[in-house]
C-alpha cells in the first residue's frame, strides 16, 4: 500500500513540474472566424495560437461553396 502512494506522489510530482509539456497549442485569433461562411475567398487566413506550432504536423484546410479544396499557401 505504501508502495502505491510512493508512486502517486512522484507522478503528482512529475505531472506538475513537466505540465507545459503535455500542452497543445490551441487557436486565440482567426480572421476570417473559424467556419465562417464568405461570399467571396478570402485573400489571406491568418491563425494565431497560444504557442508556436509545426508545421509539418499541422495544417488547415480552406473549402469553397462545393466542399472544394482551396489552394494551398505558405504558412
Amino acid at each position: 500500500m505504501r508502495i502505491l502512494a510512493v508512486i502517486a506522489l512522484a507522478f503528482t510530482i512529475l505531472t506538475i513540474k513537466t505540465g507545459s509539456a503535455f500542452a497543445h497549442a490551441y487557436p486565440v485569433h482567426e480572421t476570417p472566424p473559424a467556419n465562417a461562411v464568405l461570399k467571396a475567398s478570402p485573400k489571406i487566413v491568418s491563425i494565431t495560437f497560444t504557442e508556436g506550432v509545426n508545421a509539418h504536423f499541422s495544417g488547415i484546410i480552406v473549402t469553397d461553396a462545393n466542399g472544394q479544396r482551396e489552394v494551398a499557401g505558405f504558412v
